[in-house]
């Protein structure tokens, strides 16, 4: 994977400074240098090419570091040069570097370090320098007519600007297995529409057709609307690579409806090892993670993660838009949720894995924070306010994490919020974060992360690496738990010593962490996944998300306490 990356002197750029993730998603305002950082990663990739063709020289680069070194002519790379030399450097996650000089009055050059032997032949080059990097074009409409074309014209346009035009005749070389995936990759977006392989009409210039059907109606791919063939496009492209190669696009939110944006974002964030992409979308913003999304600003030399509320504020405001924008639609609500912090995107997730939640999350809900346990007060009274005020007949639900508290003062608050207007839930985790939290899913997505740099890696080494960092949180949650408890109880038995309360409290945190689900369900969730991503990240090269980990729980092993909510929750809604 890519690390890092270094602009001097490119384009609006005087110097620019970019840490990578698995997850790169470049927002701001217009002008700010977005697609400039994507320039560079293009650019890279007519480099990567170029290793792979050419046997290095050795020379000594600009750092005093002796490389491998490359002459590009300039008809190998597109660029807009300046008059100056202008640089970029990408740093590998093996720790090799690539310096890039360009100029326009020069031959490109580039310099290839490594603190292993210089490579002397295109093998070598490919394995330390070379990353297979999935750019996504412009995309245009198909052609009327698509003439039969070369194998080697048909291969050298592939994701380059003219790609659109040999869409037909690249789909006639698949196989019939990938075409099939493409087809089933469409319907799922598309669902009354079916594909059709392409096929050659024979003659004096034979050209290649592909139809499809939609309710019944057999057309040719050309007639169909402009953002039905740029979805085809994109999910062509979008397959050309897998786990090992890097995908790099520019606003997609130009070409797709928010629904598709968000189905190419999974497609990617699942069939990728790394992307990067630059978009002015609040859809795709909402859907990211926290950290994915990249700030680029003008005047400012580093790149800056997007991780509170603050930043995601600031951004919002950038792109014309409101963090409040869910406030606007409090006219026409229908129901409201409060949620505990920012939880709706993971009870999303786990809603679209088991279904029947279509009440939860359509446009006529507005999903508010509730603030935790503290703010009880503020959920009850918003039925009342609503009705009252503002005569507008809505059903209001919440729900709230368990953290660490005692099933007594669960119960307690349960019967406080007892209330005929009101749904109120309390999750049986300590938090939403904990329901991503299953020992399988967790082990498989180590072992998936390992095996890119280590393909030996077995499951035994897996689960010992989850195991291993699960019990490095025994005595926090221990202690965590017991504190909690301790709180509870000696406000309301003054008369049991502090020792008795600390002494039964461990006793019964000490019978629940024996058993190993129970161990999930205590672990603080978030702080769990971020520090084994972390660890992932340092060892293999590559995180641990939410959205993974929700993703490898197949549909019959998601947790019931949360289906049960989820089912209670949409059918409380539907009443």
């Amino acid at each position: 994977m890519i690390s890092e990356i270094h602009l001097f002197n490119f384009k609006q750029f005087q110097e620019f400074h970019i840490r990578c993730r698995q997850d790169n998603i470049f927002v701001g305002p217009n002008n700010a240098g977005k697609s400039t950082t994507l320039d560079a990663l293009r650019i890279y990739s007519d480099v990567t090419r170029y290793i792979g063709r050419r046997n290095p020289r050795k020379a000594t680069s600009d750092d005093g570091e002796l490389s491998a070194y490359y002459e590009i002519s300039h008809e190998n790379i597109s660029y807009n040069y300046n008059d100056r030399d202008s640089k970029i450097v990408i740093i590998l996650s093996n720790k090799n570097k690539i310096n890039i000089i360009l100029n326009r009055e020069k031959t490109i050059k580039v310099y290839c370090s490594t603190d292993l032997k210089i490579p002397s032949n295109t093998i070598q080059a490919r394995k330390f320098f070379s990353v297979d990097l999935i750019v996504v074009p412009t995309l245009g409409p198909f052609e009327d007519e698509e003439a039969y074309l070369t194998d080697g014209t048909v291969n050298a346009g592939v994701g380059t600007r003219i790609a659109h035009r040999h869409f037909r005749n690249f789909w006639y070389r698949k196989p019939e297995a990938d075409f099939d995936r493409f087809n089933a990759l469409v319907q799922q977006a598309w669902p009354d529409i079916e594909i059709h392989r392409p096929q050659i009409q024979f003659g004096n210039k034979s050209k290649v057709t592909m139809m499809f059907t939609e309710s019944r109606f057999l057309r040719e791919v050309h007639w169909a609307g402009f953002g039905f063939q740029i979805w085809l496009q994109m999910i062509t492209h979008a397959m050309r690579g897998g786990m090992e190669s890097i995908f790099v696009l520019d606003e997609p939110d130009i070409y797709l409806h928010s629904d598709l944006q968000k189905r190419l974002l999974k497609f990617v964030k699942t069939n990728y090892a790394q992307y990067f992409m630059a978009t002015h979308s609040t859809d795709i913003i909402n859907e990211a993670n926290p950290g994915d999304i990249i700030s680029v600003e003008k005047g400012r030399r580093r790149a800056s993660r997007i991780s509170n509320q603050e930043g995601y504020q600031k951004l919002f405001s950038y792109l014309g838009s409101s963090e409040n924008v869910e406030f606007s639609r409090m006219a026409r609500a229908k129901r409201i949720l409060f949620f505990e912090g920012k939880d709706k995107k993971i009870v999303k997730w786990i809603a679209e894995k088991i279904g029947g939640a279509e009440a939860i999350f359509d446009p006529d809900t507005l999903i508010l924070q509730a603030g935790g346990f503290s703010q009880w007060s503020r959920v009850l009274s918003v039925h009342w306010v609503m009705s009252e005020i503002f005569d507008m007949d809505v059903k209001v639900a919440a729900i709230f994490d368990h953290d660490y508290r005692c099933e007594e003062e669960i119960q307690d608050f349960k019967e406080k919020m007892n209330h005929p207007n009101l749904l109120c839930h309390v999750l049986d985790r300590k938090e939403i974060e904990n329901y991503a939290l299953h020992l399988p899913a967790l082990v498989s997505v180590i072992l998936k992360n390992a095996r890119i740099k280590h393909p030996d890696f077995s499951v035994s080494e897996a689960e010992k690496f989850v195991i291993e960092e699960i019990e490095r949180y025994a005595s926090t949650v221990r202690a965590r738990w017991t504190a909690s408890y301790l709180d509870y109880f000696q406000e309301r038995q003054k008369n049991v010593d502090t020792y008795s309360h600390v002494d039964k409290a461990q006793r019964l945190f000490d019978k629940k962490w024996i058993k190993p689900e129970a161990k999930l369900e205590l672990l603080p969730g978030k702080e769990f996944i971020s520090s084994i991503s972390q660890i992932s990240q340092s060892e293999f090269g590559r995180s641990v998300t939410i959205r993974k980990l929700i993703d490898e729980i197949p549909r019959d092993s998601v947790s019931l306490s949360i289906k049960k909510i989820i089912s209670e929750l949409n059918a409380y809604y539907l009443r």
